[in-house]
């Protein structure tokens, strides 16, 4: 969501990057809907694969993980692909899809996919801040999509590969803010007793808490790591059950979520 309350989407299945204004309108914003492709260029005659999910930098520019690259959308509409260096993304991602992204203060660029999480500093050069091996038969045992978000004091917190939330700090360095490495459940509790299941996407809020869109329900988790069922399954305000599973998640400030399910974009007001 941008400073002006518009909300941007990213349309897997059409290949284009959506924009919803505060008024409800649809239009698409980058891309053309049935032409995937990887080029650069205005937003009209640009093209994009597979955009998975969307960030905003501290300038106001789109960032968009798209299949297996990262591409930028400045503020005067100049679609552009994020380069690396050495060992850096363009090798990782030719191999793996770039489901998280999410930018800092600073310029740092952060990137989640299924078997890494890694940092794209403003130069260019790349630091893997956490990874597991592929097996080179069988792969990875589970394609998963990852949330990772700044919040509005500037920390990037991230779905981990050991199934927690976690918070990177300016070294690098992950440190665990709520749930228990290694589970796989869904359980509320304060840090190492809450429970995920799969964390698709993150957002913040003015105050710092985070909000995950967790499969089948919205867990939300403080500053000081309480995690709490704010929406879906196992809490008092239900979904929608015919628009499929959580995928995407974004607060707009006000005290409202948007949450996208298959083909839907669902406003969620929390009490």
């Amino acid at each position: 969501m941008d400073a002006a309350g518009n909300l941007y989407v990213a349309d897997s299945l059409n290949a284009i990057v959506r924009k919803i204004t505060s008024g409800g309108q649809v239009s698409t914003f980058a891309g053309k809907a049935g032409s995937p492709g990887a080029a650069d260029g205005i937003l009209a005659t640009a093209r994009f694969m597979e955009p998975a999910s969307i960030g905003i930098d501290a300038a106001g520019n789109l960032l968009v993980a798209d299949w297996l690259s990262a591409r930028k959308i400045t503020t005067d509409g100049i679609v552009s692909t994020i380069p690396g260096v050495g060992s850096g993304p363009m090798t990782w991602v030719r191999s793996e899809q770039v489901w998280g992204i999410a930018a800092d203060r600073a310029g740092n660029i952060y990137l989640s996919n299924s078997t890494s999480t890694r940092l794209i500093a403003p130069t260019g050069v790349t630091t893997i801040l956490e990874s597991v091996t592929r097996d080179p038969v069988f792969g990875t045992p589970d394609i998963a999509r990852r949330g990772i978000t700044v919040d509005t004091s500037g920390g990037v917190y991230v779905f981990d590969l050991q199934n927690t939330v976690s918070r990177i700090d300016t070294s690098g360095r992950l440190t665990t803010l709520a749930g228990s490495a290694g589970v796989n459940a869904a359980a509320d509790g304060t840090g190492t007793a809450a429970r995920f299941q799969q964390v698709r996407a993150l957002t913040a809020d003015s105050q710092g808490n985070l909000f995950a869109a967790d499969v089948d329900r919205v867990r939300k988790i403080t500053p000081a790591g309480v995690v709490t069922t704010v929406a879906g399954k196992g809490s008092n305000l239900p979904l929608p059950n015919d628009v499929g599973s959580l995928w995407g998640i974004v607060a707009d400030g006000k005290g409202n979520l948007y949450a996208t399910f298959g083909n839907a974009v669902v406003k969620i007001t929390l009490p």
